[in-house]
C-alpha cells in the first residue's frame, strides 16, 4: 500500500512526486510510457523558448546553463538526471486503465493485469497525448503530428 500514487511523469508529475517523497511517505509515479513520455514526441531538433531556469526541477542547471533555451536533448537528459538524483521510484510503461475505491484505499489497475494500492491519487496527466482530431481527410496520417 502507498500512500500517494502520482500519475503522470511530465515535469509537473515529476515536481509533485519529488515533494511528496521529502515528506517520508511511501510514494510511487506511474506513466503509461517512459518519464516525460510526451515531449520525447517533440521534433528532435527542437529548441525550448522558456530558458533552462524556468524549465528546472532543482539547482541544476539543464543544458548550457541558466539563461540560455535547452533543446529537447538536453531537457529529456535533464528529467531523466532528476529522477536519479532524487531517487524517485517510478513504474514506466504502467498504463492506468481503471481506478476504484475510496479515500484512504483505491486501487489502480494497470497495463498487463497489475494493480497498485493506494491511500490518495495525485493525476498529472497532461493534454500532449491525447491530440484533438477534427475530422478532415489526412490527419491520422503518419507523416501528421499533433
Amino acid at each position: 500500500m502507498f500512500d500517494v500514487t502520482v500519475v503522470g511523469m511530465g515535469p509537473n508529475g515529476l515536481s509533485v512526486l519529488n515533494e511528496l517523497n521529502k515528506c517520508s511517505l511511501k510514494v510511487v509515479g506511474l506513466d503509461k510510457g517512459e518519464v516525460c513520455n510526451h515531449i520525447k514526441s517533440y521534433p528532435k531538433d527542437m529548441v525550448f523558448f522558456s530558458t533552462a531556469e524556468k524549465l528546472t526541477l532543482d539547482n541544476f542547471e539543464m543544458g548550457l546553463g541558466f539563461g540560455t533555451n535547452p533543446t529537447l536533448q538536453d531537457a529529456c537528459r535533464y528529467y531523466e538526471d532528476f529522477v536519479d538524483r532524487n531517487n524517485l521510484e517510478i513504474l514506466t510503461f504502467s498504463k492506468v486503465e481503471k481506478i476504484s475505491g475510496k479515500n484512504n484505499n483505491f486501487t489502480l489497475f494497470l497495463n498487463k493485469g497489475k494493480k497498485i494500492h493506494s491511500k490518495k491519487i495525485v493525476l498529472t496527466t497532461g493534454i500532449y497525448s491525447n491530440p484533438n482530431y477534427i475530422d478532415i481527410p489526412g490527419e491520422k496520417e503518419l507523416n501528421v503530428s499533433h
